[in-house]
C-alpha cells in the first residue's frame, strides 16, 4: 500500500511539475508595416493601437486579473490534493461504509468548489474584458 501510494504521488508531482514548464510562443504583429505607414492608415490600426494601450489594473493584462489567474492556478492544485488524499482515504476504507462515505463526499465537495471557483473565474474575466 505504501508502494501505491508513493508511485500515485509520484505521478502527480510529475504532472504537475511538467504542467508548470513554460512553453515559449512566437507572435507576429501583421499591423506593424500597414499601420507604420504613411498616408491613409486602415481601420484596424486604430483597433491594435487600442489594444496596446490597456488599462493596467484591468485589462487583459492587468494586476486584478493576473491576480485572478494565479488565485484559479492555486486552487486548482490544492483541489487536486484534496481529490487524491480523498481517493487514497476511499481505497484505504477497507470496507468501513462510514470512510468510505466521508472520502466520496470529499472528492464531491472539492469537485464542486473547482466548477463553482471555475465559473466565479469565468465571470470576473468577462466583466474585466468588457472594461
Amino acid at each position: 500500500m505504501k508502494r501505491l501510494f508513493q508511485a500515485i504521488t509520484l505521478t502527480v508531482l510529475t504532472f504537475i511539475g511538467l504542467s508548470l514548464v513554460p512553453i515559449g510562443a512566437g507572435a507576429v504583429d501583421i499591423t506593424s508595416p500597414v499601420c507604420t505607414a504613411t498616408g491613409n492608415k486602415p481601420v484596424v490600426c486604430k483597433d491594435a493601437a487600442a489594444a496596446r494601450t490597456g488599462n493596467p489594473l484591468l485589462g487583459p493584462t492587468g494586476i486584478v486579473t493576473r491576480g485572478v489567474q494565479i488565485f484559479i492556478m492555486i486552487v486548482g492544485v490544492v483541489t487536486l490534493f484534496v481529490m487524491l488524499i480523498n481517493a487514497v482515504r476511499m481505497m484505504t476504507s477497507m470496507g468501513n461504509p462510514d470512510s468510505a462515505t466521508s472520502a466520496r463526499n470529499g472528492i464531491i465537495y472539492a469537485a464542486i468548489g473547482l466548477v463553482i471557483v471555475i465559473g466565479a473565474q469565468s465571470i470576473v474575466t468577462f466583466v474585466l474584458r468588457k472594461l
